[in-house]
């Protein structure tokens, strides 16, 4: 003993007890008390072992009041029996007081006997090998067991480097720190293999109590557990903490966790190992943290257990915190999940895990993460791999999931990957939330379900949501379904929710549906039913296999929305979207495509009870095999502005039988069953499981399918004994390609247009009742009684119009079976047959109208009721003969004679009014050529040389231009149609024409006695445009022709004025024919007019002295014209139309009064006024061009005659403005003498003197 400062060298000596018993209670090795005292022993031996008895309080060397010892390479034995209390091998007591051991060892056993103990501000150092073990049960008074290391009040510290401790006590541990005390751990070992009787003394590795610390760390630093209860490292109570790095954690016992954090410790551990190995259950945590204030930092470490049962990874429990960053956590056990949270108090536990990889192997509920009751877990990034199976029931080793009232699980960025029986990729339950964000989700295996939500509990009801946000999700395996909802249908239960947005879903598999909502039967009395709902927006879903529809809904109420996403099904009998049995479909801007055998693109099924709906908006849906859409049972289908294309059937409905065999429903899943009991192992209670959906009954089809503003294209089929009623609103459209039949069919206001034929065979719309105020377009063969057609069939039933108005049947033309468009005929019976009428069937009196104009060849169809035969009354035909009004009656003589009989009248054809537009373009085109000719003194004025200009001495000739001249052309007239029939005279017209001309001498001779010639060519450009009348008085359309001419002209003019003028244009021309309800009829051709005209002028007044030569005369004139035009043949829509015999030859006699008005102007140059009245007779001597149309029997010819005689009276002035320029105008009026035609016209010139 060392005291007061005193010092004591104690090398390779020994220190041992004889005393036995009691009587060597309180001995001390090596001592040194009080301040300055030191005692240093090196090679020594302390060995307190007295030889029998039990001992207390021994020492092997202390430290107090400030004593110092150094122990180097020294052994330290202290025993004090197997009931000894009290025996420490190093003691270091008070502040100041210290001890350094280095190398050597320190062996204790008794009870509570530690190795080393430092208390009340004292410190050890343990160095360079040491080796410290003890031994014993606990302390029966203070509880305390024999700890190796014991650091234990504020400022009292243990430090350690390379060595190696151990205890084999009962509730011992390794190395405790308590009550502020302090363990500093550095490169060293730890090993415990007793064993514990307390879950609240565990036989720790290294533990923290009450406030003690721990900072472990270094190479080779290592934490060894074996026995029950044999934790690695235990933080417990507020303020005790650890710091660890370069450990590994290892224990092997029965409720052995590698890590405890519990009642507010908390700790942080990087760089380390904790492995469960081998280790029995029930429930051994590789790590776990519980109790509020609690909390672990775990970084850049590995979690591996490997027993076979509950050996969860790193769990969160009631109010603690975990932080689990760049770790892998790796389970093997049955049950073994890698990462869960759970609280039972209010405040709820969590983890955050960045950047983990999770590997699990084991069976049941060995899932990667598990948020259960007020737990949350939040994942970001790293990978999640689980390859067990489901063995026992309701027990999954799924990879993500939530479950129980605040359970919430949030994954970002996270790769999971499931393989094995029933392992999902995420799921929530009864109350739980699971959201996952840009996740990517791999399943392989039976019911490998990529994403899940379950409502199933009894009672108090809690909502199962589960929401994945720009995710991947992948699945592999027999009914391996990409996204499922499930509640139940017997018991009144919460609602299940599985939502996708911005999400690529793909399946593969048999039965591997992609989204799927269904309710299960778990057995019990019905008493109400929960729901299910799986949404999809702005998402992809892709699945391959038989029988893998793209999305199914099953029982009500359930349902699968589709919002902006595809869906795609590409499996044999794989359905795009399925409703069963009360199951609802909704899309909106959606796209689903069943491209399989027999797959269709919707699937309702349903019973009377549980009527299965579909409502599709501005969606698509589309298959390449089998009906598009099948309704088997009851159904109700809802599409506005979607489109429904694909296959040649739209429409089926009938019973299940009439379609291919659904599948067998897949077993039915749960949730997951809770862990086996933590004390006792047993296995949780389970509720019976779901029952096996009984295949649906066999029910007769009740479709109601309306469509508003959408298109369907294909045919209808309604199987007997099965009812379809159909309504189409809002300008839906139905172009049916196939025969069609249906119960009901409303057409408010829409289009049902029946597709071409094919090879000549036409189709048929039977329904049994129709009403409509929409349109339905028919394919015709227009010619004769009897022409093909398509029809509508009413089966029955009525036809009637709505309220509203009445159907307009829209015909179009079409080909036979020999390819041959209809060319039009004259119908002399019934007609064609376009609304057939069986079975006692009636169809209203305002039912039906033309809604467009049917026409081929010449002729126009109307629409009539009732046969002409009386065979069938209630049928409506076409026709192409003209109604005859019904004749005035006469009176009946007295006696009544005998009648003579007459035979039937020959029908009147309706010629259509083209055959009046069209034989109008030659009369137009005649009607402009002899316009743009005219006189010559509408042409050019006056030409007659003036009596002033002095005359030539010799012949002159002159080459070249001379004088220009150029005039407008204004012409307006109408012409009534010809009274012999609508197929003879010319038709009704109106035309205005407007024209420009120039032209410009370029010859003029002049003789000595005033007689010249002059000649040149002349330009114009022009049009006519007509209004054509019909003869029924409607109006025809409109004509247009434009002209481009060239002509020629040579005029010789004798002494006196007499004159032969000689004129030859050429024209091309340009004309378009615009009918008022059919495309335009364009043509072209070439024509040429000739006119003679001659004239001489007799003096009727010679003027006085002072005018003179003012001049009146009196000009007999004559002249001949004749045209010719060939015009291409064209067509329209109905017929081929040619144009023949165009041509006219008129002839012109009259008689001008002109007189001369001389003045001079300021240069004294005589300058003439002349003007003229001139009244003329015209006689056309040809003028009967025809327009031919083709038809079944040939060309129809249409005649316009235009000849006869007419009146005229024209006016004119031609002033000489200057000896260069002259101005002329004229006007004119023209009539028939028999009132059938009349024009104005109008020219307005000038002339330019080279």
């Amino acid at each position: 003993m060392a005291l007061q400062g005193a010092a004591i060298t104690f090398n390779g000596s020994t220190v041992s007890t004889t005393s036995i018993g009691a009587a060597a209670n309180g001995q001390v090795g090596l001592r040194a008390s009080g301040a300055g005292s030191n005692i240093v022993a090196t090679g020594a031996t302390l060995d307190l072992t007295p030889a029998s008895g039990t001992s207390l309080n021994l020492r092997g060397a202390a430290a107090d009041s400030g004593g110092v010892l150094t122990l180097n390479g020294t052994t330290v034995l202290v025993t004090g029996g197997a009931n000894g209390t009290g025996n420490y091998g190093l003691a270091a007591t008070g502040a100041g007081s210290r001890i350094n051991f280095s190398g050597g060892s320190v062996s204790t056993s008794s009870r509570g006997a530690f190795g080393v103990l430092a208390e009340s501000g004292g410190t050890v150092s343990l160095s360079n090998g040491a080796q410290i073990s003890s031994a014993g049960v606990q302390n029966a008074t203070t509880l305390a067991g024999s700890h190796a290391l014991y650091s234990t009040g504020g400022g009292s510290q243990i430090s350690t480097t390379g060595i190696a401790a151990s205890t084999s006590g009962t509730n011992a541990s390794v190395a405790l720190a308590d009550t502020g005390g302090t363990l500093l751990l550095t490169s060293s070992s730890f090993t415990n293999s007793g064993a514990s009787n307390l879950d609240s003394t565990p036989n720790a590795g290294v533990r923290a109590i009450t406030g003690g610390k721990i900072v472990m760390s270094g190479s080779g630093s290592t934490i060894t557990t074996t026995g029950l209860r044999g934790f690695g490292l235990s933080i417990e109570g507020s303020g005790s903490q650890a710091q660890v790095a370069d450990t590994a954690i290892q224990t092997s016992g029965s409720r052995a966790f590698g890590v405890s954090i519990k009642a507010g410790g908390s700790a942080q551990i990087n760089n380390s190992s904790v492995l469960l190995n081998g280790a029995t259950g029930p429930f051994t945590p590789a790590v776990q943290v519980e109790g509020v204030g609690s909390s672990l930092t775990l970084t850049n470490s590995t979690v591996t257990t490997t027993t076979p049962t509950v050996a969860v990874g790193v769990a969160a429990r009631d109010g603690a915190n975990v932080l689990v960053s760049d770790t892998r956590i790796t389970t093997t056990g049955l049950n073994s999940a890698a990462l869960t949270a759970f609280s039972a108090v209010p405040t709820p536990a969590s983890v955050t895990a960045n950047n983990m990889t999770i590997i699990t192997s084991g069976d049941d509920n060995a899932m990667g993460a598990i948020a259960d009751l007020n737990g949350t877990i939040t994942l970001n990034g790293g990978t999640i791999t689980t390859t067990g199976n489901q063995v026992r029931q309701s027990s999954f080793a799924h990879a993500l999931g939530a479950r129980n009232p605040g359970g919430t699980l949030i994954a970002n960025g996270t790769v999971v990957n499931t393989s094995g029986l029933s392992a999902m990729g995420a799921w929530s339950d009864d109350g739980g939330n699971t959201t996952l964000n840009d996740v990517r989700i791999t399943t392989s295996g039976v019911l490998g379900v990529g994403l899940y939500a379950v409502a199933e509990q009894v009672g108090t009801q809690f909502n199962a949501n589960t929401t994945a946000n720009r995710n991947t999700v992948q699945t592999t395996g027999l009914n391996a379904f990409g996204v499922e909802a499930q509640s139940r249908n017997d018991q009144p239960v919460g609602v299940a929710t599985v939502t996708v947005n911005d999400t690529a879903v793909t399946t593969q598999g048999t039965g591997a549906v992609g989204l799927r909502a269904i309710l299960e039967n778990y057995g019990s009395a019905p008493t109400g039913r929960g729901e299910a709902n799986v949404v999809a927006n702005r998402s992809t879903v892709q699945t391959q296999g038989v029988g893998a529809h793209g999305a199914l809904s099953r029982d009500a109420p359930t349902s699968v929305t589709i919002n902006q996403s595809s869906v795609r099904a590409s499996g044999t009998e794989a359905h795009g979207a399925v409703a069963l049995i009360g199951g609802r479909i909704i899309g909106t801007d959606a796209t689903v495509t069943a491209s399989g055998a027999n797959s269709m693109a919707l699937y309702a099924l349903g019973i009377p009870g549980a009527v299965s709906t579909a409502d599709f908006t501005r969606s698509t849906l589309t298959n390449t095999s089998g009906s598009i859409i099948g309704v088997a049972g009851d159904a109700n289908i809802t599409l506005i502005n979607s489109t429904v294309t694909g296959a040649g059937q739209w429409l089926r409905v009938g019973t299940l039988n009439d379609f291919p065999l659904l599948a067998a429903s897949p077993p039915p899943l749960g949730g997951p069953a809770d862990f086996p009991d933590e004390l006792t192992g047993a296995l949780p209670p389970l509720q019976p499981p779901p029952i096996t959906a009984p295949a649906p009954p066999v029910s007769p089809g009740l479709a109601n399918v309306t469509l508003s503003g959408s298109t369907v294209v294909g045919s209808a089929f309604t199987a007997p004994g099965s009812v379809s009623n159909l309504t189409l609103t809002n300008n839906s459209l139905w172009r049916m390609t196939g025969d069609s039949n249906l119960t009901t069919l409303v057409n408010d206001p829409s289009l049902i247009d029946f597709s071409a034929p094919v090879g000549g065979v036409f189709k048929t719309l039977t329904v049994n009742t129709y009403s409509g105020d929409g349109a339905i377009g028919l394919n015709t063969f227009l010619e004769g009684d009897g022409s093909p057609s398509d029809k509508l069939v009413i089966d029955g039933g009525t036809a009637t119009a709505l309220a509203t108005g009445n159907t307009a049947l829209l015909i179009h033309n079409a080909r036979d079976t020999s390819g041959v468009l209809g060319r039009g005929a004259l119908t002399t019976g019934n007609g064609i047959l376009v609304v057939d009428v069986l079975n006692g069937g009636t169809t209203s009196a305002d039912a039906f109208r033309l809604g467009n104009r049917a026409v081929a060849g010449p002729y126009e169809y109307t629409l009539h009721r009732s046969s002409v035969d009386g065979s069938n009354s209630e049928a409506w035909y076409l026709r192409s003969t003209a109604d005859s009004p019904s004749p005035t009656p006469t009176p009946t003589p007295t006696p009544t004679p005998t009648p003579t009989p007459t035979p039937d009248p020959s029908p009147e054809p309706n010629f259509r009014p083209e055959t009046s537009l069209y034989g109008a373009i030659p009369a137009l085109a005649l009607v402009y050529s002899r316009g743009l000719i005219d006189t010559l003194h509408e042409r050019v004025a006056e030409e007659r040389r003036m009596p002033t200009d002095p005359l030539p001495k010799e012949h002159e000739e002159t080459y070249g231009p001379s004088i220009g001249w150029g005039r407008m052309i204004f012409r307006n007239g109408e012409r009534e149609a010809g009274s012999s029939g609508p197929s003879g005279n010319s038709p009704a017209y109106s035309y205005d024409m407007q024209a420009f001309q120039v032209g410009i001498d370029l010859y003029r001779g002049e003789d000595t006695d005033g007689s010249h010639d002059q000649a040149g060519l002349s330009l114009a450009v022009g049009n006519i445009d007509g209004g054509v009348k019909h003869y029924t008085g409607n109006g025809a359309g409109d004509n247009v022709l434009r002209a481009y001419s060239l002509g020629g002209y040579w005029t010789h003019f004798s002494p006196d004025g007499g004159y032969v003028d000689g004129v030859l244009q050429l024209h091309r021309f340009d004309i378009e024919a615009k009918p008022n309800d059919l495309g335009n009829l364009d043509t072209q051709g070439w024509g040429y007019t000739a006119s003679l005209e001659t004239g001489y002028p007799f003096l009727v007044d010679e003027g006085d002295d002072e005018h003179k030569f003012e001049n009146l005369y009196l000009e007999p004139q004559a002249q001949l014209i004749y045209s010719r035009i060939n015009l291409d043949n064209s067509d329209d829509i109905a017929a081929d139309v040619r144009f023949k015999d165009i041509d006219s030859l008129i002839g012109r006699l009259g008689v001008r009064l002109a007189k001369d008005w001389f003045r001079e102007n300021d240069k004294g140059e005589t300058l003439r006024t002349n003007g003229w009245l001139r009244p003329s007779v015209w006689h056309e001597f040809k003028g009967q061009p025809k327009t031919e149309f083709s038809s079944a029997n040939g060309f129809v010819p249409f005649e316009a005659d235009i000849g006869g005689s007419w009146w005229e009276a024209n006016l004119g002035v031609d002033y000489q403005a200057d000896k260069k320029v002259t101005f002329y105008i004229s006007a004119g009026y023209q009539k028939s003498f028999d009132g059938d035609s009349h024009s104005y016209e109008g020219m307005l010139g000038v002339k330019y003197d080279f």
